[in-house]
């Protein structure tokens, strides 16, 4: 959520109201904002590995009926959640307009967006220029800081046979400008731009690879002006970029992570393992390539933008069985009656009070305690209530404590 409204960007009250959040942006646009808001503890399951942004104000997060206000730090320390949330890295003075903008694609296509001449940066400070690739159906919060001379930085080039590419030359100064352009052996150049470029006035340079062969071939396309330093805009021939794209966004991770782009040498072979966040399964590959292989072993021969597809599924409580896709309870009774043999239930690391008595005649369980959100690791420790009883098969226990 992004707003100004004077709540919780998510807002958790009642006895009868629980959440566990994952892979959230909660992010305040006004003072009068809160990322977060929760009557209580037992309100708010678990939370984890979200974003809660707040530039115009420290102690962003409410709690308890006298809304008391907390830093992130506060927060963290004062409920033990969001331990590998992150928070906003820069501030913006009381009546700014917000840096933050957001991009979405509400079609069934996957859309490139021209960011023009604008430098941004993702939530996690990796710069982002020249186009922005959104899977059907997601979005994505962008700080913008601030425009650039000369965009994109980077040109990629597969092959001399890949079509030229462009870039925008754009006067950010306040005074006329007489750009010259050069450009390296191996690559070629035109352009639309006149001899005396106006301030904020915007021309063209459209570039080609044209050294052929296999191997690669690095260069730079160099704008000289009468006034202040060169701009410059690498360019690499022969060298194919993969670009990776999670769908939907926090739905999960692959590995290696080529969101801002991985290069690679024609004929290479890359592997992606997609691992789903808490609440998700790996549902298939999309993009240049169409799979539902995990993980997925492609060869480079040309560049190519991929997406890993997550299906969320339902959760309902803070332990599951594990599997593919996993299964979710809210009691160690519902989980035990629902396992077969040999599973393994992974547990939070929270306490469950009460008895525990189990009948599950012929059937070895594993009962694994300690787990985070996200059930990433299991460093915690999970207490359950005492008497513990087993009165038919094997249930074996590991990081649990019963109290």
């Amino acid at each position: 959520a992004s707003g100004s409204m004077y709540t919780g960007q998510v807002n958790l009250a009642g006895s009868s109201t629980q959440a566990s959040l994952s892979n959230n942006i909660m992010y305040g646009l006004t003072n009068n904002a809160w990322t977060l808001y929760t009557s209580s503890l037992s309100n708010l399951s678990s939370s984890d590995y979200n974003y809660l942004f707040h530039p115009y104000i420290n102690n962003n997060i409410g709690y308890g009926p006298s809304w008391t206000r907390y830093t992130f730090t506060g927060w963290q320390s004062f409920s033990g959640r969001d331990s590998h949330s992150k928070t906003n890295w820069f501030t913006q003075n009381s009546g700014a307009a917000p840096l933050s903008v957001i991009f979405y694609n509400d079609t069934k296509a996957s859309q490139v967006i021209d960011l023009g001449n604008k430098r941004y940066l993702d939530l996690d400070q990796n710069q982002i220029t020249g186009n922005l690739t959104l899977a059907p159906f997601t979005s994505k919060v962008l700080i913008d800081s601030g425009e650039i001379a000369l965009a994109p930085a980077v040109l990629y080039f597969d092959t001399s046979a890949s079509p030229p590419q462009t870039v925008t030359l754009k006067n950010i100064t306040g005074n006329p400008l007489t750009p010259v352009i050069t450009i390296s052996p191996g690559f070629d150049q035109t352009n639309t731009c006149p001899v005396s470029l106006a301030a904020g006035q915007t021309c063209t340079i459209t570039v080609s690879f044209t050294a052929g062969g296999t191997s690669v071939k690095t260069g730079t396309l160099t704008v000289s002006l009468n006034a202040g330093a060169p701009y410059t805009v690498s360019l690499y021939g022969n060298l194919l970029k993969l670009t990776t794209t999670v769908s939907p966004p926090g739905g999960g991770t692959v590995i290696p992570d080529c969101s801002a782009g991985c290069t690679y040498n024609i004929g290479s072979s890359v592997t992606l393992s997609p691992t789903p966040a808490m609440g998700y399964t790996f549902n298939s590959w999309s993009g240049d390539i169409s799979s539902l292989n995990v993980p997925l072993t492609l060869t480079m021969n040309g560049s190519r933008n991929i997406t890993v597809n997550f299906d969320s599924t339902p959760i309902t409580g803070t332990m599951r069985i594990a599997g593919s896709p996993p299964t979710y309870f809210s009691s160690l009774q519902q989980a035990c009656a629902a396992a077969e043999n040999n599973d393994v239930i992974q547990m939070q690391a929270t306490t469950y009070d009460g008895a525990q008595t189990f009948d599950i005649y012929g059937l070895s369980v594993t009962l694994k305690g300690g787990y985070n959100a996200t059930y990433s690791n299991n460093a915690g420790k999970t207490v359950v209530g005492s008497p513990f009883t087993v009165k038919n098969g094997t249930i074996i226990v590991e990081n649990i404590t019963v109290n």
